[in-house]
């Protein structure tokens, strides 16, 4: 969890908005973070899964972009990145990911 400008942010709920785009993306998501911090100014940088064989467009990061402010009440900067170097997924695959 974090907070954007007071407000709870659980990575699972940015998950279940990303959900809504299938079959264009995967449904994977994750929030990089550059510090530890709990709390996050907006944009928060969101990567999202695309399928592979479907364009990584501005129109589809745009859509994703205004969902997830609609839903969640924050913006978010969305970087669509490829199913096959996104990584692996798995049970226990990370929602967020700190980089410099």
């Amino acid at each position: 969890m974090f907070i954007v400008r007071g407000v709870n942010v659980y990575p699972s709920a940015i998950l279940a908005v990303v959900g809504r785009f299938r079959p264009r993306v995967t449904g994977r998501a994750r929030v990089v973070r550059k510090t530890t911090e709990v709390s996050v100014t907006p944009p928060v940088p969101v990567e999202v899964e695309v399928v592979d064989g479907h364009d990584a467009d501005a129109k589809l990061r745009a859509e994703i972009e205004d969902a997830i402010h609609s839903t969640l009440i924050f913006r978010a900067k969305v970087d669509l990145i490829p199913e096959h170097t996104f990584g692996e997924s798995g049970y226990k695959t990370k929602l967020t990911v700190k980089r410099p």
